[in-house]
């Protein structure tokens, strides 16, 4: 069956044309969401109400106006794009506290490895007001160790 009839027999109530249809979308609509979204987790859970609302809407589809391909990577991109809006929209303690749950990417380094070490900064040479930045990296760092531990 061609992706466009799994969708009508899908609008149809036909669950194996449903699963058949996600097979088939599902690398595709994965690039996509990952366009917008890294975390795997969050990739997985847009892809899950992606194939929702596509069970629940397959009667819209219109083979005249558009492929199913098509119709299904618009429902991926378009739940992408919420899910990345919402993910900016979150208070810094939920990020830390989701980081914490799911950890960091595979080979990402600690943020505190990416901040200048405060005793190179105390060797730089400059005017006089160099301590203070040594001080205000201390404390950046121990607030960053905190944060992660």
């Amino acid at each position: 069956m061609t992706p466009n009839e799994l969708l009508l027999a899908t609008a149809d109530g036909d669950h194996a044309a449903f699963l058949e249809l996600c097979d088939r979308m599902d690398f595709s609509a994965r690039l996509i969401i990952k366009g917008h979204v890294q975390e795997p987790y969050q990739v997985d859970t847009v892809i899950q109400s992606v194939q929702a609302e596509a069970w629940q809407t397959a009667g819209s589809f219109d083979p005249a106006e558009t492929t199913a391909n098509q119709w299904m990577l618009s429902l991926a991109r378009r739940h992408a794009s919420a899910r990345a809006r919402r993910l900016r929209r979150l208070p810094a303690d939920r990020v830390v506290r989701s980081l914490r749950t799911t950890g960091p990417e595979p080979g990402a380094r600690p943020v505190s490895d990416s901040l200048p070490d405060p005793a190179i900064v105390d060797e730089l040479p400059g005017d006089g007001g160099r301590e203070p930045v040594a001080r205000q990296l201390r404390r950046l760092r121990a607030s960053v160790a905190k944060l992660v531990a």
